[in-house]
């Protein structure tokens, strides 16, 4: 899913995904990249909701990274899924705010219902709060995996909100 040629026509733009899953998990999510820049420029902080029994849990998580929580098979957008019955796949969205401006940084969030697999399966909502520290309009949005993994099922979308 690279999303290349982005219009600044939009207020903000929202990705939404459901019923996803990965052939395999490869121990590890699908994280975001902006403008294609892997450099280290994104801070993000979250909670995760752990269901599993008998313990349930939040978990909080800080990250500064070279993307979007790639490499953590719970808190990255699109979760470690490898599974499609319907409630253990990867469902959820990620926003970006003002996407368009070049007078200051980026502002994202996300929200996701993720099965992770490598818990013994468990049930993992997680919410996302992040910044990219660039100026310049987004133009370009990857999901990035391990060469391992390849989505299955479900659905990705990409909306401009005004």
């Amino acid at each position: 899913f690279p999303s290349h040629d982005i219009r600044g026509s939009y207020k903000h733009l929202l990705v939404t995904w459901s019923e996803l899953y990965n052939d395999s998990h490869g121990g590890h999510g699908w994280g975001v990249r902006l403008n294609n820049d892997s450099a280290s420029n994104y801070a993000m902080a979250g909670i995760r909701f752990n269901f599993s029994s008998p313990t349930k849990q939040a978990q909080a998580e800080n990250y500064t990274a070279e993307s979007m929580f790639y490499g953590d098979y719970v808190m990255a957008p699109i979760g470690n899924a490898s599974n499609s019955q319907w409630n253990k796949t990867a469902n959820g969205f990620f926003m970006i705010y003002d996407y368009a401006n070049t007078s200051y940084k980026k502002v994202v969030n996300w929200g996701a219902y993720n099965w992770n697999n490598s818990d013994s399966g468990i049930n993992a909502p997680v919410m996302i709060n992040g910044i990219y520290n660039s100026n310049p309009a987004i133009t370009r949005l990857d999901f990035i995996r391990s060469s391992s993994q390849t989505l299955n099922g479900g659905i990705i979308r990409l909306y401009g909100v005004s």
